[in-house]
């Protein structure tokens, strides 16, 4: 059961990684569309921010109670 959490956990910590190394080079000109240019950081920050409260936030539980 241990390990096979612990792969799980590993997979979605390496699609995170790949996924932002796609995502976020890209952010600047999307968010150039919505945002003035001295704001871009603050919304690709909060966006960060959302993605990681997200991702993890029922993962936490989980494994508090198995470890």
């Amino acid at each position: 059961m241990r390990k096979n959490l612990l792969w799980i956990i590993v997979g979605i910590v390496l699609m995170n990684g790949i996924e932002m190394t796609v995502v976020f080079p890209l952010l600047p000109f999307l968010f150039g569309n919505y945002l003035p240019a001295s704001q871009i950081v603050v919304g690709m920050s909060v966006l960060a921010s959302v993605f990681a409260a997200c991702t993890y936030h029922n993962l936490l539980p989980q494994l508090l109670t198995n470890f």
